[in-house]
C-alpha cells in the first residue's frame, strides 16, 4: 500500500496529470487514474491481485498520461485502447 500512495503523490506532482495555468489548475486525466488505483487499492487489500498484475496497471496510466493508450471503465472492468494499432484490451 506505501508504492500506491508513493505513485499517487508522484502523480499530483506530475505535469502530464496536473497542471495550473493562468491561474487555473487543469486535471483532465486525473478522475480516471484516480479510479484506476481505487481498483488497484481495493483489488491488493481482497488479495486478488498479484504485483505483476498491479505493475500493469502502473504502466498502462503511466502510458494513458503519455497519450499513447486510452482508459475506459466497461462493466466495470478496465479497458484499454491502443492508439496507435487501436488494439481494445481488458486490462
Amino acid at each position: 500500500m506505501q508504492a500506491i500512495r508513493e505513485f499517487v503523490q508522484a502523480l499530483l506532482k506530475d505535469k502530464r496529470c496536473l497542471y495550473n495555468e493562468d491561474n487555473i489548475l487543469y486535471c483532465e486525466k486525473l478522475f480516471i487514474v484516480n479510479r484506476v488505483m481505487s481498483h488497484v487499492r481495493d483489488e491488493l487489500s481482497a488479495d486478488k491481485l498479484s504485483l505483476d498484475e498491479m505493475r500493469k496497471y502502473l504502466m498502462d496510466i503511466n502510458r494513458y498520461l503519455d497519450g499513447d493508450l486510452d482508459l475506459n471503465w466497461w462493466d466495470d472492468k478496465l479497458v484499454t485502447l491502443n492508439k496507435s494499432t487501436e488494439e481494445v484490451e481488458d486490462a
